[in-house]
């Protein structure tokens, strides 16, 4: 039973990229205190916002094996519901009890809006106190919506719906947002949400590479095949890092970047170079389950030390970068903390709603390759 372990490491690379991205690229941010010190690091993030995609192309790949797992949508949606919001409640809790001690502001009726999963779908006016997971209720409603296609519809005719909607969702986004998918809770022509086109985009985009993949039959490797693949992966890894992190080049369009995500994605699950197979083990797969609690919490992580980090004046203006690599260690680790205090626990409530309700799966991150049922109509 082959496990797909390296997307773990991709995981992880583009959750520092978007704790960076937030850390760094607004004046009112933790380091943006001190802007001679950090004016080019703003510019250099400023599309760190576009590793999110990354994410949904990844949801998109997984929900077309699990959808098609013998279970029906309603358990499909218990179980997507009970995984994806109580992390995000609990950072709100987190804010609230620091609210309490005069450490932050919160919100409890926009806070309220964000619980019932209705931020970035059209209904809701602010970014509440967890800004940063807007992604969230997007995944949910996305994952559920391609999810009743799939157990609903003949694969011809879900493929065709889905490719379509793709199509016109990056139509919507390139053309309604100037080439730029940022801005994710604005609309465009007052209907459609820029966050919710994102994740249907994408994870569409994420479907269909899933469909190449079910369809694949690996040959026989050849060392001409793994140098070049390995210096594509190199390659397609090293522009994104370094156009996401290091430096600010005006790209008129966004797409370049969706296109290299998704080929350098195809690559690290064929796992015919040499990056894709070095960071295909155990340790980045444990890594990569952690990164959905580092990503929430990233929020409070930034309250807590914005009341007495930022007032460390000296140390952040002599070592700039380690001060930001204290940071995102100190993110990193709440996460992974939180995942045994909330992530943990959740995934005996799903079992025990599956006792309860004769069927409720639980949903990894891995694939089994010799037990695929997907329907070929």
């Amino acid at each position: 039973m082959e496990k797909i372990y390296n997307i773990g490491f991709l995981r992880l690379i583009f959750t520092i990229i978007v704790i960076t991205f937030h850390t760094l690229l607004h004046k009112n941010t933790l380091y943006g205190v001190y802007p001679h010190v950090y004016a080019h690091a703003h510019a250099a993030t400023a599309r760190g916002y576009i590793a999110v995609e990354m994410f949904f192309i990844i949801a998109g790949f997984f929900l077309f094996f699990s959808a098609q797992k013998n279970i029906d949508f309603k358990d499909f949606a218990l179980n997507k519901l009970v995984r994806l919001w109580c992390v995000p409640a609990f950072a709100i809790f987190c804010i609230w009890i620091l609210s309490l001690f005069h450490w932050t502001t919160y919100h409890k009726y926009a806070n309220i809006l964000h619980l019932f999963m209705l931020k970035n779908t059209g209904m809701t006016l602010c970014l509440a106190d967890n800004g940063t997971a807007w992604f969230v209720s997007v995944l949910f409603w996305v994952s559920l919506f391609y999810c009743y296609l799939i157990k609903n519809f003949k694969r011809k005719y879900v493929n065709l719906t889905i490719a379509l909607i793709t199509f016109f969702s990056f139509i919507l986004l390139i053309n309604g947002n100037a080439g730029h998918f940022n801005q994710h809770y604005k609309m465009v022509n007052s209907f459609f949400n820029i966050g919710m086109l994102r994740g249907l985009a994408e994870m569409g985009l994420g479907y269909f590479i899933a469909l190449f993949y079910e369809n694949y039959k690996p040959g026989v490797e050849s060392k001409i095949t793994f140098v070049l693949i390995s210096a594509l992966e190199i390659y397609l890894f090293g522009f994104i890092i370094n156009n996401l992190l290091f430096r600010n080049i005006n790209f008129t369009n966004d797409m370049i970047f969706i296109i290299f995500m998704s080929i350098l994605f195809i690559l690290f699950l064929l796992k015919k170079g040499i990056l894709s197979k070095l960071t295909d083990n155990e340790f980045f797969y444990k890594l990569g389950t952690y990164t959905f609690s580092m990503y929430v919490m990233q929020e409070v992580v930034f309250r807590i030390l914005y009341k007495n980090y930022c007032q460390c004046s000296g140390f952040i203006i002599a070592h700039p970068i380690s001060a930001l690599i204290l940071y995102v260690i100190i993110t990193c680790l709440v996460g992974i903390i939180t995942y045994y205090i909330v992530e943990k626990p959740t995934a005996k409530i799903k079992r025990l709603l599956r006792s309860w309700g004769g069927g409720i799966p639980l949903m990894g991150n891995s694939i089994r390759l010799n037990e695929r049922n997907m329907k070929n109509d």
